[in-house]
């Protein structure tokens, strides 16, 4: 993330994130790797919205529901379901933040969670 994303971001994932390193651009940091470390087996296949393959990845899902009791304490986190596992999982606080600093370039859709 750009440094104004990581001013605003840092002091609410900075727990649940693993900070690599910043990226340099003519000695000068201009960026901040941020990996997300939570993985939680949150989603709920009988109720999500998609389509799976016969192997039972998920191929597209257009709505997903999460299990709220098997989401852990942090505010972004990724999924265990092969096919949605690199999606990120953001907290209200998070997205509001988000907004109420103008960041651009994503693309948020709203999770049911049951």
């Amino acid at each position: 993330m750009n440094y104004p994303a990581a001013e605003a971001l840092l002091p609410l994932i900075r727990p649940w994130v693993n900070i690599q390193s910043d990226v340099l651009v003519e000695g000068e940091p201009t960026h901040i790797l941020a990996f997300v470390t939570e993985v939680y087996d949150a989603m709920n296949p009988q109720t999500t919205i998609g389509r799976y393959g016969e192997s039972g990845i998920w191929l597209e899902v257009s709505e997903l529901h999460l299990v709220g009791s098997k989401i852990g304490p942090s505010p972004i986190f990724r999924l265990a379901t092969t096919g949605v596992q690199w999606d990120f999982i953001l907290s209200e606080e998070i997205v509001e933040t988000i907004g109420s600093i103008g960041l651009t370039g994503l693309t948020l859709e709203e999770v049911v969670v049951e």
